[in-house]
């Protein structure tokens, strides 16, 4: 069968299911979110509603995890908001949540006020310390010999983009980066591991005026070093609310600095898959500062 045209029927097959789940009319609007490696995403009117379908059998088992912490969130007295499971399907075809209305954070952060980055950074700093105290059974345990051969896989993936835009001995300071100096900075750092996000930034902080910030996405919910939350903070106001909130440290500033350095090796093979131009150039741009 023509890919489009399964790729049209699937599509079609699945917006019928969300409405009729949903019980949705003809002034509810669905957007489609194809971009995803993992799952196709429908949003409901902004994000009332969001409707997972996942693109494998390992996805499913992903599912899994995923609804069982959002289950686990339900009683925590937080000022954030979070998503509540409302459908699923009993073999993980899909599951279905009443999401968080707002816009994603990092298309607004640039025009936000300081007072308001601060408000967010304390939010997502005291969610942090809930959820960091939290246990969940099932959770992966990822160790710092985990991270390291993640990173340097991503490494290998996206290796010939990076080379085509670096000279032979940025090459080879880069090579010695990756390859020996990041992964001795991270055993020697060591880990404390707790339950994480995993997969928390302005991209999946969701922010409304007058209403505050959400968290979504917890696909990546796991045990990490607590650190790997505080990455994809602005390094600047809303990190260090956050920390404030969450209970600073030498320690841990010394963990997120480290892995900030991380960040855009992880970023890029995301991109390069995506063909997006943007993310590309500004995830080689980050790697530079290494040089």
């Amino acid at each position: 069968m023509n890919e489009k045209l399964e790729f049209n029927q699937d599509v079609a097959e699945e917006r019928r299911l969300v409405i009729s789940l949903a019980g949705l009319g003809d002034g509810d609007e669905i957007a489609v979110n194809d971009v995803g490696w993992d799952s196709r995403v429908y949003v409901v009117n902004g994000g009332q509603f969001v409707f997972k379908f996942p693109r494998s059998e390992k996805v499913k088992s992903q599912y899994s995890l995923e609804i069982a912490a959002y289950r686990l969130m339900e009683g925590l007295d937080v000022p954030v908001e979070v998503p509540r499971v409302m459908w699923e399907h009993p073999a993980n075809g899909y599951f279905g949540y009443a999401g968080v209305v707002g816009i994603a954070l990092d298309q607004v952060a640039s025009v936000l006020s300081n007072e308001e980055k601060r408000m967010i950074g304390e939010r997502i700093g005291f969610f942090l310390g809930k959820l960091h105290g939290l246990r969940l059974e099932g959770a992966p345990h990822v160790t710092v010999d985990e991270e390291i051969s993640e990173f340097q896989s991503k490494y290998e993936i996206a290796r010939p983009a990076i080379w085509d835009r670096f000279k032979p001995a940025e090459q080879s300071r880069l090579e010695s980066v990756i390859l020996d100096e990041l992964p001795k900075a991270l055993r020697s750092i060591g880990s404390d591991p707790v339950l994480c996000h995993g997969d928390l930034g302005y991209w999946n902080l969701v922010y409304r005026k007058g209403h505050g910030v959400g968290v979504i996405d917890f696909g990546d919910v796991g045990y990490y070093d607590g650190s790997k939350d505080f990455i994809g903070l602005d390094e600047g106001v809303s990190l260090e609310a956050a920390l404030q909130a969450y209970g600073d440290g030498a320690k841990l500033r010394e963990r997120i600095a480290l892995r900030r350095k991380i960040l855009p090796l992880l970023d890029l093979p995301y991109y390069l898959g995506k063909q997006n131009e943007a993310g590309i150039k500004s995830a080689i741009s980050r790697i530079r500062q290494y040089l």
